[in-house]
This record gives C-alpha cells, sequence and structure tokens, in this order.
C-alpha cells in the first residue's frame, strides 16, 4: 500500500513536471503585472467616486454643479437672446433702404407701364364706343322692324 502511495504521488509529480507553462518573458510579465494595476486602480477609482456621490459632501459638490450649470445656461441662454435681437436689429436696419429702394423702383416701373398702355386703352376705347354705336343703331333698327311687324 505504501508502495502505490509513492508511485501515485511520483507520477502526479511527473505529470505537474510535464504540464508545465513554457517559461514568460520578463516583458510578459511586465505587462500583466501592468494590466493588473490598471484593473485594481480602476475598480478602486469607481469605488472611491461611489462613495463620494453617496457622502454628504459628494451630494453637496453636485447639488452646487447642478446650480452652477443652471446659472451657466442661463446665461448663455439670455447671451444668445440678445444677441439675437441685435443681429435682427441690424437685419432690419440693412433691409429698409433695401425696400424702400424696391418699392421706389417698383412704382416707377408700374407708371412707366401705364404709360405705355395708356395709348392702346384709349385706342381700344374709341374702337368699343364705336362698335357699341354700331351695335345701338342695329338693335334700334332690330326693334323697330319687330315692333312693325307686332302691330
Amino acid at each position: 500500500m505504501k508502495v502505490l502511495v509513492v508511485l501515485a504521488l511520483f507520477s502526479v509529480c511527473n505529470a505537474n513536471i510535464l504540464w508545465q507553462e513554457p517559461p514568460r518573458s520578463k516583458l510578459q510579465v511586465v505587462e500583466e503585472a501592468f494590466w493588473d494595476y490598471v484593473a485594481k486602480a480602476t475598480l478602486t477609482a469607481g469605488d472611491t467616486v461611489k462613495q463620494i456621490r453617496a457622502s454628504e459632501l459628494g451630494q453637496e459638490v453636485s447639488a452646487k454643479i447642478s446650480q452652477s450649470a443652471d446659472a451657466v445656461n442661463q446665461y448663455v441662454v439670455a447671451e444668445m437672446k440678445q444677441k439675437m435681437e441685435q443681429s435682427l436689429e441690424e437685419f432690419q436696419t440693412s433691409m429698409i433702404p433695401l425696400t424702400q429702394n424696391f418699392q421706389t423702383q417698383l412704382k416707377q416701373k408700374t407708371q412707366e407701364i401705364q404709360q405705355n398702355l395708356a395709348p392702346y386703352g384709349e385706342e381700344l376705347k374709341d374702337k368699343l364706343d364705336t362698335d357699341v354705336q354700331n351695335l345701338k343703331k342695329q338693335l334700334a333698327a332690330l326693334w323697330e322692324s319687330f315692333t312693325q311687324l307686332t302691330q
């Protein structure tokens, strides 16, 4: 029985020798140590941040930061509103002369068109007056002949 235990122990020891990992270079050892350190530091920093946020001081700081952010937002909104109003005023100031110029040109062009079309309007009016007079004469003649037939 003692022999079996010795043989089993010897075979396990030999198996351990056969399955050993290949030796690692110093660079691999340092790299592994570095990443272990980073993992622990990150975990520690995360825990610390959670503790700070949970503490009364952390909550006060968070509230102050929120208040400061709100104040900054209000300032930015007020500043943007002021700049927009200034830009609008500048735009209106620059557009007023342009619109006045456009209005003046439009009036001039309208007057030119009226002057150019006036002779055609007079000619058309004269022609229509003549046609109306002829139509009246024709209707009068038709009426006269109708009344003579109906009597």
